[in-house]
């Protein structure tokens, strides 16, 4: 039987590539970087960033956007550089996290703030420091700002990415809630690769059943069926506490097609 989801399904409004940046040395030491932490990419990041640009060389890229941070614009850069014809744009909304005093340092209260985090409770931060609903406040600000200017731009390279930051944003537009911020695992250069549909060009089917569940397990990525029309994808309804602000975001559905790809550094 076919199901009434497999057919008529529209074109996305625009394609989100969401990347993180290439890595840092403080990376290496696991050091706090945040926002106000502005470290360059080191040698590896370099490289892994060159490869990430030669994965999106011939692929249709109508924007990139970096967040205010030097690793994210140089990783943005890696992709604009082939792309001289599309516009790039720096968000700082799109900054990673403010750590406040412990920015900068290697913090050995992480585990218990990550914990905190894991229970819901979304407020909790380091002195001086952004908790996660904070965040997610700024960043459901900077991708109303993004979907709004994107029209007739159907492919969007994001290089804004900061671990925790790209975590935040995965689960907010993807699941609408913080809840499953821990699922989104985030290696240096990794792609996540979200397609956005209007609201309006759904059925009603479609969108109560992709609005309101979680469209697959973090694990699975389908390598060619569009995630709207299988109907063998597993599926598993949420009941949790929405966090997300009520915006214009509520007007789209994000449905996840990559996570965490990495398949610029594989070796052929």
């Amino acid at each position: 039987m076919t199901s009434p989801l497999s057919h008529k399904v529209p074109e996305p409004y625009v394609t989100l590539y969401l990347c993180r940046h290439g890595e840092t040395e403080l990376n290496l030491q696991g050091v706090l970087q945040g926002g106000g932490i502005n470290a360059p990419l080191n040698h590896t990041g370099q490289l892994q960033v060159a490869r990430l640009g030669e994965r999106f060389r011939n692929r249709p890229i109508d924007w990139v956007i970096s967040s205010a941070l030097l690793r994210a614009e140089q990783t943005a850069q890696s992709v604009a550089q082939y792309h001289p014809d599309a516009e790039f744009t720096i968000i700082p909304e799109l900054n990673e996290l403010c750590w406040g005093i412990w920015e900068g340092k290697k913090c050995p209260y992480m585990p218990s703030l990550l914990e905190r985090w894991n229970s819901g409770d979304y407020e909790a931060s380091f002195e001086q420091g952004e908790s996660v609903l904070d965040a997610e406040k700024r960043i459901t600000a900077a991708i109303t700002q993004i979907l709004e200017q994107a029209a007739g731009r159907k492919h969007v390279f994001v290089a804004t990415a900061h671990g925790r930051l790209l975590r935040v944003i995965l689960s907010s537009l993807i699941d609408n809630n913080l809840s499953h911020m821990a699922e989104y695992t985030h290696r240096n250069s990794c792609v996540n690769v979200v397609r956005v549909y209007r609201r309006v060009d759904l059925s009603p089917g479609q969108y109560q059943r992709f609005a309101q569940t979680r469209a697959f397990p973090k694990t699975w990525i389908p390598e060619s069926k569009n995630a709207l029309g299988d109907a063998d994808a597993p599926f598993q309804t949420h009941r949790l506490r929405r966090t997300r602000p009520t915006s214009v975001l509520d007007d789209f559905v994000f449905i996840p097609v990559q996570l965490d790809n990495m398949e610029h550094l594989i070796e052929s």
